[in-house]
C-alpha cells in the first residue's frame, strides 16, 4: 500500500486509524459474544436449553460471517494505517501472519452460493481438514465448536481460522493501536 504521510490529510489519517479500530473491536466483539452464546446454549439439556441450542447453532454461520468480515476489513485497514505509521508496520506483519487463511476465507464466503453450486474458482479447497490431527474434513464456510481434552472451548471456522487464536491477535493488535493513538498527538482526541 505505501500510503505516504504527507499526502494524506490528518483527516484521512485519523480515519483510517478510527477504522482499523473499529474493525478490531468488531472482530474481538463477535468472538466474546459466540463464545458467550455457546456456553448459555450448552447448560441444561431441558426443553429450554435445547431450544436455545438449536438457536445458537442456527445463527451460528451468520456470526462467523460477521467474525471474518471484520477481521478481514481490520487487515485491510491495518495495512493502509501501516504505510503512514511505520511504528505499528512490524506488528501489522505479525497480526497479517497469524492469519494466513483469512483471505481465503472471506472469498469464500463472498462467493459461497457459487460454491454450493459445484463453482467457484478453488473448489478443491472448500473442504478442508478441521484440525492437522483430525481428518473430518470442513466446509470454508462451516464453523464448528468443542471442547477440546485439556477444557479449552475451540471454535475453528473452515477448518482454518482458530477464532480464539484470531481473537488474541486482534487484541493484540488493538493495543499496538491504542499504544499509537495515546503517544501520538495527532491521534489522542480518540482517548
Amino acid at each position: 500500500m505505501g500510503e505516504r504521510k504527507d499526502l494524506l490529510s490528518l483527516g484521512d489519517r485519523r480515519e483510517g486509524v478510527r477504522h482499523a479500530w473499529s474493525y478490531l473491536s468488531l472482530a474481538i466483539c463477535q468472538a466474546e459474544r459466540i463464545e458467550t452464546a455457546w456456553k448459555a446454549s450448552t447448560g441444561k439439556r431441558d426443553a429450554g436449553g435445547m431450544a436455545r441450542l438449536a438457536h445458537f447453532l442456527m445463527s451460528l454461520h451468520g456470526e462467523d460471517y460477521a467474525f471474518v468480515m471484520a477481521l478481514h476489513q481490520a487487515k485491510v485497514w491495518l495495512k493502509i494505517v501501516a504505510g503512514y505509521e511505520p511504528t505499528i508496520k512490524a506488528g501489522v506483519r505479525v497480526f497479517a501472519a497469524s492469519l494466513p487463511d483469512l483471505e481465503e476465507l472471506r472469498d469464500m464466503w463472498e462467493h459461497e452460493t457459487d460454491y454450493f453450486k459445484g463453482r467457484g474458482r478453488k473448489r478443491q479447497r472448500w473442504l478442508h481438514a478441521l484440525t492437522p490431527d483430525v481428518n473430518i474434513m470442513q466446509e470454508a464456510t462451516a464453523g464448528s465448536i468443542w471442547h477440546d481434552p485439556s477444557g479449552r472451548w475451540t471454535h475453528r471456522i473452515g477448518g482454518r481460522l482458530d477464532m480464539g487464536s484470531a481473537a488474541d491477535a486482534a487484541k493484540a493488535m488493538l493495543k499496538r493501536l491504542g499504544d499509537l493513538m495515546a503517544t501520538n498527538p495527532d491521534y489522542r482526541l480518540f482517548l
